[in-house]
């Protein structure tokens, strides 16, 4: 009966050391699920990485070329301005230059009209103009 009980508890233990193992192939199964699950989310993260770097290359690109054309207009910008500048400078000489001539010309013009006016009273007051006046009212 004794070997019938140490049977009984040798079982028991076996049942239990099998049921534990059972138990840890369980755990190890979920384990080795995590791990895999793990894997394949790293392995989507690094597709995802590779795509943002390849966007990040291509965006880059992009902005050199940008930055050669504004470096360009900003060039083109400059010269123009440069050569407006430089059209209206002249056309200010220009405008300054004919101001000087009208004004001369008018100076020319007043002092005409003084002597002009000069005159005609030099000619009312030598009696001229009362020669006049009697050659009308005959």
């Amino acid at each position: 009966m004794r070997f019938a009980i140490r049977c009984g508890m040798v079982v028991n233990v076996l049942k239990r050391q099998i049921t534990k193992s059972e138990k840890e192939d369980e755990n190890v199964t979920v384990l080795k699920e995590e791990n895999n699950s793990l894997k394949d989310a790293n392995t989507q993260m690094k597709e995802e990485l590779a795509l943002k770097d390849a966007e990040i290359r291509d965006l880059r690109d992009i902005n050199e070329a940008q930055d050669e054309k504004y470096q360009k207009l900003k060039h083109t910008y400059m010269q123009l301005t440069k050569e407006i500048l430089h059209k209206n400078k002249e056309r200010d000489a220009e405008l300054k230059q004919a101001y000087q001539l009208i004004a001369a010309q008018q100076t020319r013009y007043d002092e005409e009209m003084k002597s002009i006016s000069k005159n005609l009273l030099k000619l009312t007051q030598s009696g001229f103009a009362t020669e006049l006046e009697q050659d009308s009212d005959e």
